[in-house]
């Protein structure tokens, strides 16, 4: 009975420690490590390619200053079109931040990683991180993502894409239900002497 108990205190900690979201619209794509995406179309005649957005979750991550949580999301620009688009860096935001119910002022990314520009014929992953004023992960109740994706100086696409939690990975299944397959928003998962929870999904949100 002991383990049944330590197993459950291990899964609460990893509860506490990381949240993941997901888009709650357009979700017709993956990031590269299978994140559910949202994918949008870019403008221009012909068209110029498409954007996926997604959301690698936040987490505590440790610092100088002491322990913060960190949100991720990602871009991933395909170019099909005949001259370089690139993501805005300068707009990026975090909007619609809800923290325990109280909504925050947008928030800049405290920093960026990877290519935020892809040439004709390629495709780019440009990598930002937010730090809202969460004591934890679960403190975060969604958030959306404000971006504008460039072709010299015109905006092919301004967007504002909202995320939500979603349960996490069936620890014991392939990577490709880590972020989004079969099972869905089920919170609990029986398994043979284990009881709800233990033996297959978090039940985080």
């Amino acid at each position: 009975m002991r383990w049944v108990l330590l197993a459950a205190v291990v899964s609460f900690a990893g509860c506490s420690t990381q949240r993941y979201f997901t888009p709650r619209e357009n979700v017709n794509g993956t990031g590269p490590g299978g994140h559910p995406a949202a994918v949008y179309a870019l403008g221009g005649t012909p068209p110029s390619g498409e954007v996926r957005v997604w959301s690698g979750g936040a987490e505590v991550v440790a610092g100088d200053a002491g322990d913060a949580v960190e949100l991720h999301v990602a871009f991933e620009l395909e170019n099909t079109g005949s001259e370089a688009i690139t993501v805005d860096a300068g707009a990026v935001q975090c909007t619609d931040l809800w923290l325990d119910g109280q909504r925050l002022p947008a928030l800049a990314p405290v920093r960026l990683e990877g290519q935020p520009e892809a040439a004709p014929g390629s495709s780019a992953v440009l990598q930002a991180w937010f730090r809202p004023a969460a004591g934890r992960p679960r403190d975060i109740d969604g958030f959306s993502l404000r971006f504008s994706v460039r072709a010299g100086d015109r905006v092919l696409l301004t967007q504002v894409v909202p995320f939500v939690p979603y349960f996490a990975r069936d620890r014991w299944d392939d990577d490709r239900s880590f972020w989004y397959g079969g099972y869905w928003g089920r919170p609990y998962y029986w398994g043979p002497g284990f009881g709800y929870g233990f033996y297959g999904h978090y039940w985080c949100r």
